[in-house]
């Protein structure tokens, strides 16, 4: 990876981690499942501060670690874009 894409990656996790302090943390063995379709509701909320392409690099890089899958876990709660909307992981 080169690293203005690294930069890129993190100042996009740096804006997701400030702004959804209950979802998004930058140190990986912190993270927890994410709820499914969050791009969706961060997009709606500030899609105006990252594009789409961002988010999804800065997803890829919360989500694509063995500590986040080793939490998936199904019937475990994952936080979504707003404190009060969580989801359930599902088995398989």
């Amino acid at each position: 990876m080169d690293n203005s894409k690294f930069l890129t990656i993190r100042a996009s996790l740096k804006l997701l981690c400030e702004r959804f302090h209950s979802c998004f943390v930058m140190f990986e063995q912190r993270r927890r499942p994410l709820k499914i379709g969050i791009h969706a509701d961060v997009l709606a909320e500030i899609g105006d501060a990252i594009q789409q392409d961002e988010l999804c690099e800065a997803l890829r890089c919360c989500t694509y670690n063995r500590v986040y899958r080793s939490r998936l876990i199904a019937g475990a709660t994952r936080p979504g874009a707003q404190e009060r909307d969580w989801g359930r992981s599902t088995p398989g």
